[in-house]
């Protein structure tokens, strides 16, 4: 994706979502600015895009916060990870605001 306008593009279909501190508050987050943008008013296809590790409990939640809006198509994109010349089982995974695990 090296061509600026190809860049451009996709930043306007895009939308961030900087406010949650969760997988859980994320998909809350996103189905409110859903509804906003879109007021259910036609189908939506939904591309969540997470590491692969991650891409379970993203689902997970989506499919909870989304189960009941006709309309609304989840899509989870795995997407690669970086863990800095280390390994999966290296990295301790926790969600934001809640306790560090002991590692």
């Amino acid at each position: 994706m090296g061509d600026p306008d190809e860049r451009e593009f996709v930043r306007s279909i895009s939308i961030l979502e900087e406010r949650s501190i969760n997988t859980a508050t994320t998909m809350i987050a996103v189905k409110d600015m859903l509804l906003e943008r879109f007021a259910t008013k036609e189908a939506v296809m939904l591309h969540l895009v997470s590491s692969a590790n991650h891409m379970p409990r993203v689902m997970r939640d989506a499919a909870q916060v989304f189960g009941d809006m006709i309309g609304v198509f989840l899509s989870g994109v795995p997407a690669g990870t970086s863990y800095g010349h280390k390994s999966p089982k290296d990295v301790v995974i926790y969600e934001l605001g809640e306790p560090k695990p002991k590692v």
